[in-house]
């Protein structure tokens, strides 16, 4: 059953997330680069230790296109964050035990709705509105939409409460493996989302800082469909689309936005670099290989 929560549900106190029992994420012996070089030296299983939530900040803070911030500041916001996430759940657990079959008597549903919700009411993100008033949300590779970082990185929710579908399931990834959520990125054409997959309970969650929701498969593979038909040479596969992306290729995504940053802000020679080094973790991505060979054949 899809299911729809608004914020005036929230407000009623008809959300919190409770326990499960499952095993909790891990990331183990978590590594903690402080710099770019420092996160490319990683190997891919190294990068599974990685918070996601600080290679995504060290790709934003290397694009300088935006204010200057420390990515240790930001990271500790991330935790305290995910602390009031954990005080929601002692709070208002109740509220699930009341009425289980508003989540489809699902603990995993319970906690990533309010998780999600926690992001829009308590710490009151929202949808960057300014790009699709702008029209830049007509083209998600127009220079306006990454022309400032904190748009399309954690960087801008953290900072400002602002953020788009680059952004938004990055935060709720970051914020949930903290609590020992299995919460995974996955993209479609021109969109990324989250997925909770813990090996038993599988579904998708999408928040834009007005709702949440939890859409079927089929609802992303229709995006897919219409992408492939106005873009033809999408490759899903070779892209990465419609599955689980390891950190290695959350890092190939957070450098190709990078990329795109730069290049929007005149800076191609750095650009190619980043989508050089994203290549490296998406080696069959069509898109990427095509950015830099074509601005490398071009003379750049």
């Amino acid at each position: 059953m899809k299911l729809c929560f608004t914020l005036f549900v929230f407000v009623l106190g008809v959300v919190l997330f409770g326990c499960d029992g499952r095993k909790e994420f891990s990331l183990g012996h978590e590594l903690k680069p402080q710099s770019m070089e420092e996160l490319l030296a990683l190997s891919e299983a190294e990068l599974e230790r990685v918070d996601i939530g600080r290679m995504n900040l060290i790709c934003a803070r290397e694009t300088g296109c935006g204010a200057a911030f420390e990515v240790a500041d930001l990271v500790r916001e991330l935790d305290v964050w995910a602390e009031k996430a954990r005080q929601y759940e002692m709070r208002y657990r109740k509220t699930f035990e009341r009425n289980p079959s508003r989540y489809d008597n699902s603990y995993a549903k319970y906690k990533a709705v309010n998780l999600a919700l926690m992001v829009n009411v308590e710490m009151k993100c929202r949808y960057q509105k300014r790009l699709m008033q702008t029209g830049a949300m007509d083209d998600v590779l127009s220079p306006r939409f990454f022309r400032n970082p904190d748009d399309v990185f954690i960087s801008g929710l953290l900072r400002k409460r602002r953020g788009t579908c680059s952004s938004f399931p990055v935060l709720l990834a970051a914020l949930g493996r903290r609590l020992g959520y299995p919460l995974y990125l996955r993209l479609t054409f021109g969109h990324m989302f989250c997925q909770w997959d813990d090996g038993v309970e599988r579904f998708n969650i999408e928040t834009n800082g007005d709702g949440v929701d939890t859409p079927d498969e089929a609802y992303y593979l229709e995006e897919v469909r219409q992408g492939a038909r106005h873009h033809p040479n999408i490759d899903a596969d070779g892209d990465r689309l419609m599955v689980k992306l390891s950190n290695a290729e959350a890092l190939s995504v957070f450098l190709e936005t990078a990329g795109y940053c730069l290049e929007a802000n005149g800076r191609v020679a750095e650009a190619i670099r980043c989508y050089k080094q994203a290549v490296k973790y998406r080696p069959r991505c069509v898109n990427l290989r095509r950015l830099s060979e074509r601005r490398v054949n071009r003379g750049h």
